[in-house]
C-alpha cells in the first residue's frame, strides 16, 4: 500500500515506474611528472536518485486520507505539480524502497 511508503516530503505516489540510486566515490587523482598519476585520496559525492512516478487523481484522495499539508487543499494533478515546483531549491526528506534520503533537491519534474 500507498506505492512502498515512496514519497517526496510525505507525498505518496501512486505508482513507481522506475527509482535508481547512485552512491560515489570520487577518487583524486595527483599528475606527476613521469608515469600514472598518483590517486591516494577520496571522498564519497553526495547521493543522487531518480525517479520516474506518477499519480491519479485518486492519488490526491489519498494523501488527503493521511494528511499531507505541503500543498494545501488542492490535490488535483495539477495541484500536486505545482507543488513539487513549489518544492525545487528546497531541501527535501525523500522517501525510497531503499533509504531514507534528507538534504535532498528536486533538479527535474
Amino acid at each position: 500500500m500507498l506505492g512502498g511508503h515512496r514519497s517526496i516530503m510525505g507525498l505518496f505516489a501512486d505508482v513507481v515506474i522506475e527509482e535508481n540510486h547512485s552512491d560515489e566515490l570520487v577518487i583524486t587523482e595527483h599528475p606527476v611528472e613521469k608515469g600514472s598519476p598518483i590517486s591516494d585520496h577520496c571522498y564519497k559525492a553526495p547521493p543522487e536518485v531518480t525517479m520516474k512516478i506518477g499519480w491519479s487523481e485518486s492519488a490526491g484522495r489519498m494523501n488527503g486520507l493521511i494528511g499531507n499539508t505541503f500543498i494545501g487543499s488542492d490535490l488535483s494533478l495539477l495541484g500536486i505539480y505545482q507543488g513539487l515546483q513549489a518544492l525545487q531549491g528546497q531541501r527535501l526528506v525523500i522517501s525510497t524502497g531503499k533509504r531514507l534520503y534528507t538534504d535532498m533537491l528536486i533538479k527535474s519534474l
